[in-house]
């Protein structure tokens, strides 16, 4: 899949964000298996990846990805507590101390 964009990486994320929210999770996967194709040979912000992953209920890509977020010092970092899109990870020990790495309190 090539992006043409931040908006059509944008549209496709979170196109795959609400399929995994609707439970059309086969769908999500696909998308989400093409973008991390993509992201192979093109950049593509790795918060973005983190949450269809997040959504999908998949804690070990999540945090590959957001790890590789922090390490990128992704401008996207400090919003992390406020992304309701990674809600479900507010009460993961490993997502508090990622929290702490990037100076927020959890």
């Amino acid at each position: 899949m090539k992006m043409g964009g931040e908006a059509q990486a944008l549209v496709t994320i979170f196109l795959a964000v609400v399929y995994a929210r609707t439970g059309r999770n086969e769908a999500a996967r696909a998308i989400f298996a093409q973008l991390q194709e993509a992201a192979a040979s093109q950049y593509l912000p790795p918060f973005y990846l983190a949450l269809i992953a997040a959504n999908l209920g998949d804690k070990d890509q999540v945090f590959d990805w957001l790890e590789k977020a922090y390490r990128e010092r992704s401008g996207w970092m400090p919003w992390l507590k406020h992304k309701p899109l990674l809600g479900s990870l507010h009460q993961d020990a490993q997502f508090n101390d990622l929290l702490r790495c990037v100076g927020l309190k959890p």
